[in-house]
């Protein structure tokens, strides 16, 4: 997609790959980057960032644990209660 920034206006690209799918887009429309802009949405990004870091670590922990006390023998799933609680897994 690097590419678009090199198009000029009403210019087509060629087609690109994307994962399993095919993309050919046209540029309707350039602007300027506006530093003071990037650096107010600088903190919320980070932010976003790190929260996403933070859940997907978690997960992985979470993740490992499980398969561990599993294979421990120390986990045991209880369907009654999942059901009793209202959650899904």
């Amino acid at each position: 997609m690097s590419a678009a920034f090199g198009l000029a206006l009403g210019q087509i690209s060629s087609a690109s790959q994307v994962g399993a799918n095919w993309v050919v887009y046209r540029v309707v429309e350039k602007q300027e980057a506006k530093p003071e802009e990037l650096e107010k949405q600088r903190k919320q990004t980070e932010q976003q960032v790190l929260q996403g870091k933070r859940e997907l670590a978690y997960e992985a922990f979470r993740s490992a644990l499980q398969d561990r006390l599993k294979r421990e023998g120390k986990f045991k799933l209880m369907p009654e209660n999942l059901k009793r609680l209202g959650s899904p897994t």
